[in-house]
């Protein structure tokens, strides 16, 4: 390829510049088995009735990994939510034969923490 500022597409993947709508073009050849991509403009979103821009490989890769980093944020957290409830099961099963009011009391503080915590997981 001579000329770097072409750029290059995703083949069949269209994308809404308003509410971020992603469209995937393919056809399927019922004869023969094969797919192919539809490339057609025109296609308007089906949110806002916008126009539909095609989506380059670059912005393909961004978004994969923006999807990736937040999986792997969003697996951290939960592992951090599981720990949290150990310490809690731990701590309530110890509860009679210690300080009862005193491992109630932890208990109760580490559920409100939890609580927060799940709240912005599941944001």
């Amino acid at each position: 390829m001579s000329d770097m500022t072409t750029t290059l597409h995703v083949p069949g993947v269209w994308r809404c510049p308003k509410c971020k709508f992603r469209l995937v073009q393919m056809g399927f050849n019922a004869a023969d088995g094969t797919v192919f991509n539809s490339d057609k403009p025109g296609e308007k979103c089906p949110n806002c009735s916008s126009p539909l821009w095609r989506v380059s490989w670059e912005d393909e890769a961004k978004e994969i990994l923006d999807i990736a980093e937040a999986a792997i944020l969003r697996e951290r957290q939960l592992r951090d939510l599981v720990d949290e409830l150990k310490r809690i099961v731990d701590a309530a099963d110890a509860g009679p034969q210690r300080h009862c009011r005193k491992a109630y009391e932890f208990t109760q503080s580490q559920i409100d923490r939890l609580k927060e915590r799940i709240k912005q997981v599941e944001t």
